[in-house]
């Protein structure tokens, strides 16, 4: 039986390891399409499709000031660049891309962690 699920047990982002808040999970997004059906006025499907990037959503980090976690993902998203990203499932299947920080970085202080979604041309498994 193999592990299907659990903890992300590794992250890098453009070279710097950061720990994954543990209890949580992120979803991950390959690169592809995403398709639209709707009905045309003869009762026919009318289907539109648009290309979706790769990346994940949801990956909430454990921040630590004292390492300037905080600053260096504020620094990568300023800089408005993709970066490597490298992240290991709980199976020990890891995917990797280029990558860049989409919406917000906010640090919950209560949890201690910072969640973040990233984005580009692929997010592949290798």
């Amino acid at each position: 039986m193999s592990v299907r699920s659990g903890d992300i047990r590794q992250v890098t982002i453009d070279g710097r390891e950061y720990d994954p808040k543990g209890d949580s999970g992120v979803d991950i997004i390959l690169a592809g399409y995403n398709n639209d059906a709707a009905a045309n006025g003869n009762g026919t499907a009318h289907i539109t499709q648009k290309r979706v990037l790769g990346g994940f959503d949801g990956l909430a980090l454990s921040i630590d000031e004292g390492n300037g976690d905080l600053e260096a993902l504020q620094e990568i998203a300023d800089n408005g660049e993709v970066v490597p990203v490298s992240m290991t499932l709980p199976s020990g299947i890891s995917y990797q891309g280029s990558l860049i920080i989409t919406g917000e970085i906010k640090k919950a202080t209560a949890e201690g962690t910072a969640t973040i979604a990233m984005r580009g041309e692929t997010f592949e498994q290798v």
